[in-house]
């Protein structure tokens, strides 16, 4: 497996300068499939924000999305 060569600040920062990255930036953008990592329904995610955070959270965790 291959390790990062960069922070995500220090990966960013030369992206942003047009420098060479170790790798791309991933920001997958999760949306109604973080309801199925707890379980939750999609039209329970309407007006309640911390349940929202905490699927996103947990997805997040588990596929290591850190620029």
């Amino acid at each position: 497996m291959l390790c990062d060569q960069m922070t995500p600040k220090e990966r960013m920062e030369a992206y942003n300068k047009g420098q060479q990255i170790d790798r791309l930036p991933c920001v997958p953008i999760v949306g109604n499939t973080a309801a199925g990592v707890i379980n939750a329904k999609v039209s329970e995610f309407k007006g309640n924000g911390k349940l929202l955070a905490k699927a996103i959270l947990l997805l997040t965790r588990c596929l290591d999305t850190t620029s």
